[in-house]
């Protein structure tokens, strides 16, 4: 292709010098993200391309946390479009509307995965103790430990070198813990 024919496809963005004009469009353009528009949708209203909008959410903190909002109140209107379609679907349209009622649970959730995510996250705050009536230290050139010598083996604690995880021997013993001598 010709340089002249690739000049001619870009998309023509507008000259912005203001920080000002900047916080303007980028506040237009939030608020149509905010009522579920996509980025791309936004932004074309404006004649301003993505990179440039990149561009200045990573110069201006400010802007950046407006954009940041405006992507949060995206997911929630995303959240109630689902509901809407749901309602509305009939017989003949239920694939279609399961379909769009999927991307929008999907984009959403990865919007504001705290939020939207069907994953669910655990965290643990507190600390675990743990009591062992024996440690064994697994040599991985010696074969496996046999703990059969060894006392209440429920309480036993196995500790592998760094480089000696072998997930084998974790297998044949589902009673013992195992840890990672350091």
């Amino acid at each position: 292709m010709s340089g002249r024919h690739l000049r001619s496809r870009r998309r023509a963005s507008r000259r912005v010098d203001t920080l000002g004009e900047r916080a303007a469009i980028i506040g237009r353009v939030c608020e149509r993200i905010s009522d579920g528009t996509t980025v791309r949708a936004a932004l074309a209203t404006e004649s301003v391309n993505r990179s440039t909008l990149w561009r200045w959410l990573q110069e201006d903190a400010a802007l950046r946390a407006l954009f940041e909002r405006a992507r949060v109140a995206q997911a929630h209107a995303l959240a109630e479009d689902v509901i809407n379609l749901a309602d509305g679907a009939t017989q003949q349209t239920a694939n279609a509307v399961r379909l769009a009622v999927d991307a929008r649970k999907w984009y959403a959730s990865k919007l504001v995965p705290k939020l939207f995510s069907e994953r669910m996250e655990v965290e643990h705050a507190g600390e675990i103790e743990a009591e062992a009536s024996h440690v064994v230290l697994y040599d991985a050139t010696a074969g496996p430990p046999d703990l059969s010598s060894v006392p209440n083996a429920r309480r036993t604690v196995l500790l592998l070198p760094d480089n000696g995880r072998d997930p084998e021997i974790a297998a044949k013993l589902p009673r013992a813990r195992v840890g990672v001598a350091s």
